[in-house]
């Protein structure tokens, strides 16, 4: 159970920035309980960015395809393509990820590549461990590196979620290096989520700390930032789900950024 509700909540904070990307890199959308199913699945999915740093205001966009199987929230892949665009500036990139659960435990991991990337990472490689400690609480681990044409980031992310008859609470928080420029920066994020019926799952959150977009290229040694996010899983048929995320985010002082995220999954249930 910790396993798909954790990809389900990770999923919604990337596309806010590095720390979002340490979650689980992608916007495969927030899982629902339809995705508990085993099967195969393929899944598309895009992201509208309005942004405005300093006084420049500008329109950023991506665009994924994934594709995988679940074995009855057991195990799991996933494989996605992703197209990023910034203005002008395009990359491509993509990654494959997966996971296991044990008993009490759980295993995840990942690894992805950039193809001669202009803003994005080049390689990144992630792992995961949750257990699960008393009653429905989990407690989580994870680690991710990520390789830019200028520097390299490691990000270590303890945290923990408690898991309720209808929903979820969780806490975590993001160690962020840049080894290149030898800084350190931390951000927590609280999400949670709410099943309302069987076919309708909302969940939300919001992070605060430093440098959540851009441990890159910024100058500043530390750059106070938050992001607030909601979204709605809507499971209109075993075969059929769809999800919406809105969210807001903010960089003192030149950076901001809003979101809105649209996506559609198509799961091939196994016959008995």
């Amino acid at each position: 159970m910790h396993q798909r509700c954790a990809s389900r909540r990770r999923a919604v904070a990337v596309r806010f920035g590095i720390v979002g990307a340490a979650c689980v890199a992608t916007l495969t959308l927030v899982a629902a309980p339809a995705r508990a199913q085993g099967g195969f699945f393929v899944e598309a999915s895009g992201d509208y960015f309005p942004v405005e740093i300093s006084t420049t205001s500008q329109t950023w966009q991506s665009a994924r395809l994934s594709g995988g199987f679940l074995e009855d929230g057991r195990a799991g892949w996933t494989v996605t393509m992703e197209r990023q665009q910034r203005e002008h500036l395009v990359d491509w990139g993509g990654w494959a990820r997966g996971f296991r659960r044990t008993g009490d435990w759980t295993f995840s991991g990942g690894l992805g590549l950039g193809a001669d990337p202009t803003f994005s990472y080049r390689r990144s490689f992630e792992g995961e461990l949750a257990r699960r400690v008393v009653g429905t609480l989990v407690a989580q681990g994870g680690y991710r590196y990520l390789n830019f044409t200028t520097t390299d980031v490691h990000l270590i992310q303890p945290g923990a979620t408690l898991y309720l008859p209808h929903g979820d609470v969780g806490l975590r928080y993001f160690i962020v290096r840049n080894a290149t420029r030898d800084t350190t920066t931390g951000t927590l994020q609280v999400q949670g989520t709410v099943t309302l019926n069987p076919r309708v799952r909302l969940g939300g959150g919001g992070a605060f700390g430093e440098r959540i977009f851009d441990v890159v290229s910024l100058q500043t040694p530390t750059a106070d930032s938050w992001v607030g996010y909601g979204y709605m899983h809507l499971t209109a048929t075993p075969a059929w789900s769809f999800d919406v995320a809105l969210g807001r985010a903010r960089e003192n002082p030149y950076f901001s950024q809003s979101m809105l995220t649209l996506g559609v999954r198509r799961t091939f249930a196994r016959r008995p």
